[in-house]
């Protein structure tokens, strides 16, 4: 598969589910897919097939957990649907764990509070950004928030890169905000 430096090398990628209670390998199998994107639907799929020949009845209640690797929209919508209790980490706190240099850059996205009841962000200094603009690109739905208290603020230059406002597209994708 070609690694992280575009270069071909004889890798694979090992996938595994696990029941953390019991610590009994529910399904695993081998890729050679360099990421994780793709491999949540199979795996899971894999789980169902062998528990149905071992119950008469596929247990139900499931909780899945996994890295951000596999936090894709098509995952977390898949495991909504089929009812399954998703947790997957999204890229923002797996950079809070890490202290991705979100110091460095205090105005990142990643460093805005979302708020789920207000479905707003929140910027580093408190002032609310509003909804705009609901549109679709690409065949996906995406949501801007700007606030015009940018015009006053003393942090303007940082926060919105020489534009007069700092705008933040959300990709609206019900099942990843719910998850979050």
């Amino acid at each position: 598969m070609k690694n992280k430096k575009g270069k071909w090398e004889f890798d694979y990628n090992g996938q595994i589910a696990v029941d953390d209670y019991k610590g009994i390998i529910l399904a695993s199998y081998i890729t050679n897919n360099p990421t994780d994107y793709y491999e949540l639907i199979p795996l899971m799929e894999q789980v169902q097939s062998n528990l149905s020949e071992i119950y008469d009845e596929t247990p139900v209640n499931y909780q899945v957990s996994a890295d951000n690797g596999y936090s894709t929209d098509m995952n977390t919508e898949y495991l909504e649907q089929n009812s399954f209790d998703g947790y997957i980490s999204s890229r923002k706190l797996s950079r809070e764990q890490k202290k991705y240099n979100l110091s460095d850059k205090p105005f990142a996205k990643d460093n805005f509070f979302y708020d789920n009841e207000m479905m707003t962000y929140i910027r580093p200094l408190g002032q609310q950004l509003y909804k705009i603009s609901e549109y679709t690109y690409k065949n996906k739905s995406r949501i801007s928030h700007w606030t015009k208290e940018c015009k006053t603020c003393p942090m303007q230059l940082f926060c919105s890169k020489g534009n007069r406002c700092r705008v933040i597209q959300d990709y609206k994708i019900p099942s990843k905000i719910r998850m979050q």
